[in-house]
């Protein structure tokens, strides 16, 4: 005669995020070792909320995490061949390391730093400050509202209104023109 429930405590069973989070797997890989029969499954309410949830055997779970954790990972020795290491797109194939290689020295790496940072600044200095032409860069004879707006420190709303009387003789051309000559009028 067995006297006493001989179901398992499953208050010490892991939940799926437990789980996954313990073998380093995605909880669809859980579903997914659950249907392989590798781990245990089980529905039980929570105590608090009486909604049902799906636990795992610790055992099983445990014994998941060691067997993934007990393969060391494959290195790449210094000097050989990676492209046999990627999976074919240029990433690496799961579980293979490149062991590092012996770069330049830092003197090395700082010296082209610096290098790189005096060509930029000469790069640099060869740009115009911006709204200024270069020297012998040539000035376009008309400009638009904006700009005229911004040459004269005149409202845009002004500079559409003598656009549209005809005063300061602009076109429309896919948008007011406005003669360069004809700003010092307003």
């Amino acid at each position: 005669m067995i006297t006493g429930d001989t179901s398992p405590d499953y208050s010490l069973w892991f939940t799926k995020i437990e789980a996954a989070k313990a073998i380093g797997v995605s909880t669809k890989k859980i579903e997914g070792l659950v249907k392989e029969g590798k781990i245990q499954q089980a529905k039980t309410r929570r105590s608090e909320s009486g909604q049902w949830i799906s636990v795992f055997a610790p055992e099983d779970v445990q014994r998941m995490e060691r067997e993934r954790k007990a393969a060391p990972p494959f290195v790449m020795p210094a000097g050989a061949d990676t492209t046999a290491a990627t999976n074919g797109n240029g990433h690496h194939a799961p579980g293979v390391q490149l062991a590092p290689v012996n770069g330049p020295n830092v003197s090395d790496v700082v010296g082209l730093l610096v290098h790189a940072l005096e060509s930029l600044r000469a790069i640099i200095q060869t740009i115009p400050p911006q709204g200024l032409p270069a020297a012998g860069q040539v000035q376009s004879t008309h400009v638009q509202i904006l700009e005229a707006s911004k040459i004269t420190g005149l409202s845009e709303t002004y500079i559409r209104r003598k656009c549209k009387d005809g005063s300061i003789g602009a076109k429309r051309d896919g948008g007011w023109k406005i003669p360069r000559n004809r700003l010092e009028e307003l």
